[in-house]
């Protein structure tokens, strides 16, 4: 019997996490279970290349959905801002592992909301991208605080604080959806950038990382005023597509 080869192996990821999915292709097959790889190196197309080990100790013998012709798997422990090449075979009941499925690219980066208050409020007043945390506004770790100029609201860089702090450039974004794909942004941007309700914004870091943000909205006012913001933060430097 030829052994079956999933297919359509697509990957969600998170902060240090991803979610594999993928058709099982099994049918009626008696099989075992799975292999799941996950490397920062090339898999292997026909067989799994040498050297390439399960990222599962034991075969993984699916999710609780008792439906088979679909498997989700949940990976921990991975690193955020790596290239990751993902696959999955099929492991019979007799052991005999099947090719991989084609490979997926993946790289892990936090995303979400944040709710940031004014600058030294003492609430969410900083946020570290890099930690996916929240930290003071002069912290070290902080790459962005949010703050009132006159009637206006702003998102600003640490380095404007302190010039120990991080310094990091702003540019305004046209995207409708965190997902939005965006271009390599031109010039210095600046240090400061005035938001509104429903607005895209992109951070850079010193080291070329990026954050796309939207503004979701603002509650309260004066010093209790806070802004929610979605978020994306791309480890890898230089990368834009995610």
């Amino acid at each position: 019997m030829v052994i079956p080869v999933p297919s359509d192996l697509t990957v969600d990821v998170s902060h240090k996490q991803a979610e594999l999915s993928w058709t099982t292709n099994r049918g009626d097959a008696l099989i075992k279970g799975y292999n799941l790889y996950i490397n920062s190196e090339p898999i292997g197309t026909s067989t799994v290349n040498q050297g390439v080990k399960p990222f599962n100790d034991d075969v993984y013998p699916g999710d609780l959905d008792p439906a088979t012709d679909y498997e989700t798997f949940e990976a921990s422990g991975l690193k955020n801002g790596i290239r990751y090449y993902a696959a999955v075979s099929i492991v019979m009941s007799d052991g005999r592992e099947g090719p991989p499925s084609p490979a997926t690219e993946f790289v892990c980066h936090p995303h979400g909301e944040i709710s940031l208050g004014t600058s030294f409020s003492g609430d969410h007043e900083g946020f570290s991208f890099d930690r996916a945390d929240y930290v003071s506004t002069d912290s070290d770790d902080n790459q962005i605080y949010y703050t009132r100029i006159g009637e206006d609201d702003y998102l600003a860089s640490p380095g404007r604080i302190d010039d120990i702090l991080q310094s990091v450039r702003f540019y305004p974004l046209n995207i409708k959806s965190i997902d939005d794909k965006f271009n390599s942004p031109t010039g210095k941007g600046d240090d400061k950038i005035r938001i509104v309700k429903g607005g895209g914004y992109l951070l850079r870091t010193a080291d070329n990382r990026y954050a796309k943000m939207i503004v979701k909205d603002f509650e309260g006012s004066g010093d209790d005023r806070v802004v929610h913001l979605r978020y994306s933060y791309m480890p890898m430097p230089g990368y834009t597509d995610f």
